[in-house]
């Protein structure tokens, strides 16, 4: 019998049937994904995150968490471009809900508008203009002062200055007013914003911005607003304590300074010192002295609630409360002040300095807020 020898073409087709079946026989691997869903999570979240900062303020967001979302964009990032090798649908799908879960988190840790009862000081360090909120502070400027703050709603507003130049935030982004200047109080009515200042030797009350002269030759220290009425205090000819209402000027007293004005009802409160150094009250106009004790008293800031009238200040430089004319000592050390007070509820809060360190106290028990000749201002309580 003849022998049959397989001609090439023969051999060829068997090696393909056999490569072809081998392939079959193996597991198909998982088909790749064009990684679109997970672009475009990614580019959500930078959207989110360069839209968005930290701070103390409602609307910022807590120190800390801007790094914690960034670091999960890189981590998404990272297995697009993981070498070069696709990745899987169920990778992406993966990789998606853990990144759409770490912006939902960032989104919800958002600081909310602030809850009756937030205590915000303002005040001044070695290293600059300083807010606290609730304890926790924000530095505002190096180089810096921060005399008042006032909030209204979400936004906060501190009134200073920042080197030589008249400074406003509004929660924490700064706004120069003027040169040789130096923004002393700042008070919000009806979306107006009012900031008395000194600014090279004038009095001068901004609203909203534009300037307005009360005295060629004054300072103004603080500012009121009540219904259609603007109060602003201060001094005139470098030594006569001055209370503007509406722009026209009332002489309290000679060689003298005006630091405070409250209103409530039909009176109008100020505080500061008379012609011999005493620390006075005026009530619409009618002195009262509370102490006696020369240089040593200061009458700082004055407060009504209800019926009550409070005054922070110093007696023999020691840190006091005056509440309707009796004195609490806050700091027995002869070396403090009370700078500013405000009421809340059945809460009394004075801010100032003992011993050089930036001190709040409520209800005459005092913390600590900064050392090293650092002081407290001014503060605010959110109702």
């Amino acid at each position: 019998m003849k022998k049959v020898i397989p001609s090439a073409a023969l051999i060829f087709l068997a090696i393909l049937l056999a490569l072809t079946f081998n392939s079959c026989s193996k597991k198909s691997p998982t088909p790749s994904t064009n990684v679109s869903t997970l672009n475009a999570e990614i580019k959500a979240a930078q959207k989110v995150l360069s839209a968005t900062s930290e701070g103390i303020f409602p609307g910022q967001f807590p120190v800390g968490s801007r790094t914690t979302l960034a670091a999960a964009i890189a981590a998404a990032s990272a297995i697009i471009n993981q070498g070069g090798t696709a990745i899987t649908q169920s990778q992406e799908n993966a990789a998606t809900a853990t990144l759409t879960a770490a912006v939902t988190s960032y989104q919800n840790s958002v600081n909310p508008i602030d809850p009756p009862g937030t205590v915000y000081v303002a005040g001044t360090t070695i290293s600059g203009a300083i807010l606290w909120r609730n304890g926790v502070v924000d530095s505002l400027a190096n180089n810096g002062h921060a005399n008042s703050v006032f909030v209204s709603g979400s936004n906060v507003y501190v009134a200073g200055s920042v080197g030589q130049f008249a400074t406003l935030w509004v929660n924490g982004v700064a706004d120069t007013l003027a040169n040789n200047a130096d923004a002393n109080s700042v008070f919000v009515s009806d979306s107006n914003v009012y900031v008395a200042e000194g600014v090279d030797g004038v009095a001068t009350l901004w609203k909203n911005g534009v300037a307005t002269t009360l005295s060629s030759n004054g300072y103004a220290i603080s500012v009121y607003v009540s219904g259609s009425n603007v109060y602003v205090t201060g001094t005139t000819g470098g030594d006569s304590a001055t209370l503007w209402v509406n722009g026209v000027a009332t002489y309290l007293a000679g060689g003298a300074v005006a630091s405070s004005v409250f209103v409530s009802g039909s009176n109008v409160y100020v505080t500061g010192y008379d012609v011999n150094y005493v620390a006075t009250l005026w009530v619409n106009g009618v002195s009262t002295s509370l102490s006696g004790n020369l240089a040593l008293d200061a009458f700082e800031s004055v407060f009504v609630s209800g019926s009550d009238v409070y005054v922070a200040g110093a007696a023999n430089v020691d840190a006091t409360v005056w509440k309707n004319g009796v004195a609490t000592t806050l700091a027995n050390n002869g070396n403090s002040v009370a700078n500013s007070v405000f009421v809340s509820g059945s809460n009394v809060y004075v801010a100032g300095a003992s011993n050089t360190n930036t001190t709040l106290w409520v209800n005459g028990v005092g913390t600590s807020l900064a050392n090293n000749y650092s002081v407290a201002n001014s503060v605010f309580v959110t109702n």
